[in-house]
């Protein structure tokens, strides 16, 4: 063990302030040596238990040359050299203690207790000394000491269960947010004395200061970014004078309580309000403030909530209207019983059924609502049937789109070409509803429950197949088939791994020939 103390040329007894030593450790030339310092006498704690054991082994020392015990197997020239103490003379004791002489022998025998005693005492220490080091508070010091976000996160990652890991993510969060506000220029904060709706980065920085005012609300960092965003929110109520600012003051302070200034561009400019989400967000705001029966009276409360509720009205008929669909409509009537927009609303939507009954229109639109809905009025004839083969066709489209595993070819079994026809025999050996989707010049859709075996016939040609269950970690398959005898058998399965050692998240369906 080094007396550190020593190379610093300070005195021993300890008390040194640590300003002292770190001016001394920081001029050391030795790097090892600095580092050794660094690690043990700028750590308050550390330095602790290496005074302790330093302050140990300096008694030991002052006791063997009282002894006049010289070198020993555990005391050899390198540790007189870091503890030196003037030897009394062998054979004799000191005038203060008195006694008789003692003899070789003696000192032979204390020598040895002497050197068990400092053995045991060095190694004692040093793995106490160790230990700390390797301790959640030591480590918690040191994160404490560099004081950065990646300090704290490595003290996270080496000790998830020690209890300073708390205050030090905490810590972690403050050092971030006081980054945040760091980085926040004059020229972000002269940005903010005009309400842009269109700009992304505006949004951006209030959120962030917003999470800056929230996270450390007591620091200085915390303070400023509060007052910045009360002057802003003062600023942007004053400029609010259309729909489209109304909504961007909004989005920019979603959790804003409604008090008089507030009330007033709402009242003004709330049938103005474009994205839902939005005024959904001022209901919420609305109905807190009533609740609260503070700020606003509560008969502007209920009035403001009216007008907010009838412009949502106003934006999901208008949607509706747009998509022209019938299940758009038939969502805004079923959602908005009471509105006065219901009788327009059931004439457009009358008028959208008598359209998706005439199959040219649908055709026309070739869209897979589309020929649903028209299925819907005609379930029969060949208008319906038609139907029914683009539906497919659209179907498979849809699937190919997606991740899809490949099938393999489909196997004849026997090799006579007498029909214009296949018959196709298909067996579902899985525990889930399979359907199968033949898309082609006789585009056809089958759906086997668990277990079920189904033969269907199909006209001769190119197909794109798929197969698909009802099971969300099972995906599609698909692939191309050409379809020329008369007899085909295939039997569909789950595998629930792709090999032995490597099992599939999403099992694949395999097809094989039927025996």
């Amino acid at each position: 063990m080094k007396d550190l103390y020593k190379r610093l040329g300070l005195p021993t007894n300890g008390k040194i302030d640590p300003a002292t030593v770190r001016a001394r450790v920081l001029r050391l030339p030795d790097e090892q040596l600095r580092r050794d310092c660094e690690r043990v006498l700028l750590d308050p704690q550390a330095r602790a238990v290496y005074d302790r054991n330093l302050e140990l082994l300096r008694k030991i020392a002052v006791a063997r040359a009282g002894l006049g015990i010289s070198s020993t197997e555990h005391w050899g020239q390198a540790m007189r050299a870091e503890f030196p103490v003037a030897a009394t003379a062998p054979g004799r004791r000191t005038a203060a203690t008195g006694g008789p002489a003692t003899a070789a022998g003696g000192e032979q025998k204390y020598g040895l207790a002497i050197s068990a005693v400092v053995a045991a005492a060095v190694v004692f220490g040093l793995f106490a000394f160790n230990a700390y080091l390797q301790s959640p508070p030591y480590h918690f010091r040191k994160a404490e000491k560099a004081n950065t976000a990646a300090a704290y996160k490595a003290f996270v990652d080496a000790h998830p269960g020690s209890p300073e890991v708390e205050v030090a993510r905490k810590r972690m969060v403050e050092i971030e947010l006081k980054g945040i506000w760091k980085k926040v220029t004059e020229s972000d904060k002269h940005a903010l004395k005009r309400m842009d709706p269109a700009s992304a980065s505006q949004l951006s920085l209030i959120g962030n200061l917003s999470r800056v005012a929230d996270g450390i609300p007591e620091t200085s960092a915390g303070l400023n970014a509060a007052r910045l965003l009360a002057e802003t929110r003062s600023s942007f109520i004053g400029q609010i004078d259309s729909g489209d600012k109304l909504d961007f003051f909004v989005k920019a302070f979603p959790r804003e309580k409604i008090d008089e200034a507030l009330a007033d561009p709402l009242q003004r400019h709330i049938g103005e309000m474009m994205d839902k989400n939005v005024i959904e967000t001022v209901l919420e705001r609305l109905e807190k403030a009533r609740k609260s029966r503070h700020g606003v009276a509560a008969e502007k409360i209920r009035e403001l909530e009216k007008k907010a509720r009838d412009r949502l009205v106003d934006l999901f008929f208008a949607e509706a209207k747009r998509n022209e669909t019938p299940a758009a409509l038939e969502s805004f009537i079923a959602e908005n019983r009471t509105s006065d927009r219901i009788a327009e609303a059931l004439e457009i939507l009358n008028e959208l059924k008598r359209r998706y009954a005439d199959f040219a229109f649908v055709r026309k639109l070739d869209t897979k609502e589309a020929y649903e809905r028209f299925l819907e009025y005609k379930q029969s004839g060949s208008e319906a049937d038609a139907a029914r083969k683009r539906l497919v066709d659209l179907e498979v489209d849809e699937i190919l789109k997606g991740d899809v595993g490949e099938l393999p070819e489909l196997q004849p079994l026997g090799y006579t070409r007498n029909s214009t026809k296949a018959s196709i025999e298909v067996e579902n050996n899985t525990s889930h509803t399979l359907t199968v989707r033949y898309s082609g010049r006789d585009s056809q859709k089958h759906d086997l429950a668990p277990r079920e075996k189904k033969t269907f016939t199909l006209e001769k040609g190119e197909y794109r197949v798929t197969a698909t269950v009802n099971a969300a970690q099972v995906r599609p398959y698909a692939g191309s088939e050409s379809v020329n005898f008369d007899l085909y058998a295939v039997t569909f399965y789950i595998s629930s791994s792709l090999s032995p050692s490597f099992p599939s998240f999403n099992p694949p369906i395999y097809r094989s020939k039927s025996p």
